[in-house]
């Protein structure tokens, strides 16, 4: 560990993300002891090196990508990388051969794992965060110079608000350090991403002026029922610029009363969602680290596309 300049801890953590790992991992016997199942798992590891050592054979090297990233042990959540970022990075590492070219966007990107491994693989990528609001909302700041006045998406009037000096100027540290942590990560890693500010729910002149993306990425952005309708309001607004673009998010199983909420949010913005277990794509090293958290990955678009 380490001291930044504010005199927080902090470490650089490496991930590898590889073609030879196993996505799935054996079920263990019903009712089977601890030393059962920990022999399964030696057994279980011990053909995986076997299977890796074949396939290395038959195709050469293995493809893999280290990401480095910057943990800075601070209260604000986004400067930590949580398990959902490292599951939907899992996830953007499997479907890999479709990112190249596309324009990815993420939301509440944090220390931006899944986005710059994104870009190490070829997307052209746009990191965005912003803080979260006591109340549950989100705040944001307006970039200098520009009008105050901002398009309320989930207001059913699409109403404008007006939004104070004192609010927006409450969010600027804490905003400033999240995305100068992300362009510390990408520096790190060497690629090129966009880094911005991004309100949920409000269309802002810098909002309007991102790229149309391709693929939304967001992770562990769903643990308050509070900010739902904002967000969703703000993946509608980018689906409506490109009706083929899908939201690509990981969300931890904390309680079984948001779902309701989350699936009565999507009817009102005509979006749907296919559930994907991690299960399905973790790779077994990972799975034994997640500690008994339910992981699970969630592909949104619009009803028509």
């Amino acid at each position: 560990m380490e001291l930044d300049a504010a005199g927080y801890q902090y470490h650089v953590a490496e991930y590898l993300f590889s073609s030879s790992r196993r996505r799935k991992r054996t079920p263990t016997t019903p009712h089977s002891s601890e030393e059962e199942e920990e022999e399964q798992q030696q057994q279980q590891q011990q053909q995986h090196h076997i299977e890796d050592e074949h396939a290395k054979k038959r195709q050469g090297p293995v493809e893999e990508v280290r990401i480095s990233i910057r943990d800075i042990l601070r209260p604000e959540y986004g400067l930590l990388t949580w398990p959902c970022s490292i599951v939907l990075a899992d996830f953007l590492w499997e479907i890999r051969t479709e990112l190249r070219g596309r324009v990815v966007l993420e939301l509440g990107c944090g220390t931006a794992l899944p986005g710059i491994l994104a870009a190490k693989l070829g997307a052209q990528v746009t990191l965005t965060d912003l803080e979260a609001d006591r109340s549950g909302g989100v705040i944001g700041v307006s970039p200098a110079g520009v009008e105050r006045e901002e398009l309320d998406l989930s207001s059913p009037t699409g109403e404008m608000n007006e939004h104070s000096s004192d609010h927006s100027a409450a969010a600027a540290a804490p905003a400033a350090e999240l995305l100068e942590n992300c362009r510390y990560c990408c520096q790190l890693n060497d690629v090129h991403c966009n880094v911005a500010q991004l309100r949920w729910g409000v269309v802002t002149p810098q909002m309007a002026l991102l790229r149309t993306p391709d693929v939304l990425i967001a992770a562990d952005v769903m643990f308050d029922v509070a900010v739902f309708e904002c967000l969703l309001a703000t993946v509608s607004y980018f689906l409506e610029r490109n009706p083929h673009a899908f939201l690509l998010t990981t969300y931890q199983q904390r309680s079984s009363k948001w779902w309701l909420h989350w699936c009565e949010m999507l009817c009102r913005f005509d979006l749907r969602c296919e559930v994907i277990p991690s299960t399905d794509f973790v790779p077994l090293h990972r799975q034994t680290r997640l500690h008994g958290l339910t992981i699970d990955l969630l592909r949104v678009q619009k009803r028509c596309s």
